[in-house]
């Protein structure tokens, strides 16, 4: 009787030991996985760039590579589905396809956009 008694309380431990054990971990991976969501998006092949404004240009929106400093001319910025990022300033993490085209203008480099994500900071 003092047997089962005792594997009872001992196991009862046990499972409430890993209980906690999962709970934190959850916590854990949650907070991992917001500081390193930059990581993941260069990692699918994002690049970090802001979206810049230029009223009187042949290209209207030039997109700045933060990490190169490279201008690119995005020559399908104009669709609806990118509608949102036409706004001087947004900071965005930017996939594109370089065109072989002569330049609409001599500071950037033509492109076409693939996919754009906004960016917080």
């Amino acid at each position: 009787m003092l047997t089962k008694t005792l594997s009872l309380v001992i196991m009862g431990f046990a499972l409430s030991c890993n209980t906690s054990k999962t709970t934190v971990a959850s916590a854990h991976t949650t907070t991992k996985d917001t500081k390193t969501m930059t990581i993941d998006y260069s990692k699918e092949g994002y690049h970090i760039g802001i979206v810049n404004y230029q009223k009187d240009s042949q290209c209207p929106y030039i997109i700045t590579d933060e990490k190169s400093g490279i201008q690119f001319d995005p020559v399908n910025i104009d669709k609806a589905i990118f509608e949102t990022y036409r706004v001087d300033n947004t900071k965005i993490y930017f996939k594109y396809r370089p065109l072989r085209m002569m330049n609409r203008c001599s500071e950037a480099q033509p492109i076409e956009l693939e996919d754009i994500k906004k960016r917080e900071a």
